[in-house]
């Protein structure tokens, strides 16, 4: 059977999608990762470091907490008379478990280490922006890191992100922890996001001031300079948002603040999920806020999931039995393979979790990124609510644009 030209076309469109997907990485890489050691290596003398306030919103976070705050409360950052110059606030935002017993436990031995109980969620507010922004009245430091409960920072962390962001000016300094999951769906999915930082988008763009939308970053390392945080209103300014992190990072850049992007995975670690049923229902209250609620932006996600990691193993394993020759049934969607496999692979070693088994069930892997895109849609569209931390997250627009649902209970 002859094969028809629209076909060709497709597949030639695949592999050039696939390319430029291994090109994104590899400059993504030497970019990134050549830019911060570069300035990782301009040391600042101890005299001159600046006060550090670490802000840890936890809710329900026993399982994850004495190991982050541990982690923190160990680092090696002190003036050049010894004295530590940070302090880690942990807000307990309500929890119903153990999490404020276990940080109070460790505030008695750690004079760096101090909890904050938490007011009730007022109207119009997230739970994660208003803990951070109770913690943010309470702070000292000149900067403010604001990371997340199941993060695990290195001894040399603080000292590490405070020279890349002072010898880069930067307004605000973020990354991609080094990513990790549990259980097999968490393990499947979890690499997608260092992949779509580092092979999707060009990095290059996030530190030019006239490109505001060009923005990316994570909750888990936000390292702000305290007087331009305040200068973008705080966390006021993402009350509503569910996807809080990204708009940070574009009031920032929208305001003529610099911001700037390190590799950090060596040096903070993450547990985002541990079942199934967490990256169920973390990333669908996730992915549609985060793509702005925009039908046009999600079904592009879903098009290019499809032609980049489901369909170029289909054509590989059933091209001949369409009747294709060689080249189209098995040269071109090799070469698609091979680009792919090579851009996950240099993400994984770059922030997220190396595995054979993995990397060879990437048409799965994209195939849960639509269905959980799909669904996340679906429940904006119906309006119903997420389960997370023991609230209902609403995730929808209203009809004038703005955020219309919330957190409760």
């Amino acid at each position: 059977m002859s094969d028809p030209m629209p076909m060709t076309l497709l597949l030639l469109f695949q592999t050039l999608l696939c390319l430029a997907l291994a090109a994104t990485h590899v400059l993504n890489r030497r970019l990134v990762i050549a830019r911060s050691a570069r300035r990782a290596r301009v040391r600042i003398a101890p005299a001159e470091r600046p006060f550090v306030s670490v802000c840890v919103p936890a809710r329900n976070e026993q399982a994850n907490i004495r190991r982050s705050v541990e982690s923190l409360a160990a680092m090696q950052y002190a003036d050049d008379q010894g004295r530590a110059m940070f302090e880690v606030l942990v807000l307990d935002d309500c929890s119903d478990d153990a999490t404020a017993q276990i940080v109070e436990e460790i505030a008695a031995r750690s004079e760096h280490v101090r909890l904050i109980r938490g007011a009730d969620l007022p109207p119009g507010w997230i739970g994660k922006s208003h803990a951070c922004d109770q913690m943010q009245r309470e702070a000292r430091g000149e900067f403010l890191l604001f990371t997340d409960a199941d993060s695990k920072f290195e001894p040399d962390a603080l000292s590490y992100a405070i020279e890349v962001a002072r010898t880069g000016d930067a307004d605000l300094l973020t990354g991609v922890p080094r990513l990790l999951g549990e259980g097999f769906w968490a393990q499947l999915i979890v690499p997608i996001y260092v992949m779509f930082t580092y092979a999707l988008t060009p990095l290059s763009l996030l530190e030019n001031p006239k490109l505001p939308r060009a923005a990316a970053g994570s909750g888990a390392f936000l390292l702000f300079k305290r007087e331009a945080y305040d200068a973008i209103g705080g966390h006021q300014c993402v009350k509503g948002e569910i996807v809080e992190d990204i708009t940070l990072t574009r009031r920032v850049k929208e305001a003529g603040r610099k911001l700037g992007f390190c590799h950090i995975a060596d040096h903070v670690s993450v547990t985002m999920y541990r079942t199934g049923g967490e990256v169920w229902e973390g990333l669908t209250k996730n992915i549609f806020s985060g793509l702005e609620f925009s039908w046009l932006i999600l079904l592009s996600v879903c098009a290019w999931s499809a032609l980049v990691f489901v369909l170029p193993a289909v054509w590989f394993v059933f091209g001949e039995s369409f009747g294709w020759d060689g080249w189209r049934s098995t040269v071109l969607p090799l070469l698609q393979i091979t680009a792919v496999v090579f851009a996950r692979v240099g993400s994984d070693s770059l922030g997220g979790r190396p595995g054979t088994l993995y990397v060879l069930l990437m048409p799965v892997m994209g195939g849960a990124i639509i269905v959980l895109g799909l669904a996340s849609a679906l429940r904006s569209l119906t309006r119903q609510p997420t389960q997370w931390r023991g609230r209902e997250y609403g995730i929808f627009k209203d009809k004038s644009g703005e955020f219309g649902g919330g957190e409760r209970g």
